[in-house]
């Protein structure tokens, strides 16, 4: 292979890497959002849907959207937003609902994948 070959393939691998690295960042470009920042907008930019309990862990540490929580139960549900379905964790001191029971949740409308049960 001579030289000139061997310079247009270098040239056309890196373009092709550049190109998956270029896609693979665009394909988890939402996993990069800063989610505290975005709980933090929560109360202020909100909707409502009601959500189905899924499951409920007695946990004695948990962190969930960069807040620590203690002794109590994290509660895992499902609800639908956008016409898809979204799961999202709370963390209450008490037992308040049971598997398959309803709660109110307030989601992000722009990314619903940032909710929270609507009252503590």
């Amino acid at each position: 292979m001579d030289s000139k070959k061997k310079k247009s393939l270098i040239v056309t691998v890196s373009i092709l890497i550049l190109l998956l690295a270029g896609f693979v960042y665009y394909m988890n470009l939402n996993k990069f959002e800063n989610y505290e920042q975005l709980a933090k907008d929560l109360p202020k930019k909100h909707m409502e849907a009601v959500a189905q309990i899924t499951r409920i862990d007695k946990k004695n540490a948990v962190k969930i959207r960069g807040k620590s929580y203690t002794d109590g139960y994290l509660y895992t549900y499902v609800f639908s937003a956008k016409k898809k379905k979204y799961m999202g964790n709370d963390f209450l001191k008490t037992v308040k609902y049971q598997i398959n029971d309803t709660a109110t949740v307030i989601y992000l409308p722009k990314n619903p994948s940032v909710n929270e049960f609507k009252s503590k």
